[in-house]
């Protein structure tokens, strides 16, 4: 019982820090870096972090940005991806997963 205690409390935390990372990634290198060009990264940090994002999430950089730009473009409206006022709350926060790749699939923007 002990050893699965303590097996459990080591995948938690090593999820947890995988999502953490994850989540830093996103924040400062598809938000900042690619989607709002705000912060330059050096190239070797830019490649660790898309191919983290990229091995952990299967998130496509390029993508991602321009659907977080068509997000802010038509905030809350129905051309946003992924609007909490159009699609509800708990629907974008419980599908966002695939919302993405829903938007994606609309090439012109992404193209842009």
């Amino acid at each position: 019982m002990v050893s699965f205690l303590i097996d459990f409390l080591i995948a938690f935390g090593v999820g947890f820090a995988v999502a953490e990372v994850s989540v830093a990634a996103t924040s400062l290198y598809l938000h900042r870096c690619l989607a709002h060009r705000a912060l330059t990264l050096r190239p070797e940090a830019a490649l660790l972090l898309r191919t983290w994002l990229w091995l952990t999430t299967g998130i496509k950089a390029n993508d991602w940005a321009a659907i977080h730009r068509r997000h802010h473009a038509a905030c809350d409206t129905p051309d946003d991806p992924h609007s909490p006022a159009v699609l509800g709350f708990w629907r974008v926060q419980l599908t966002n997963v695939a919302l993405y790749p829903k938007a994606a699939r609309n090439r012109e923007p992404v193209a842009r």
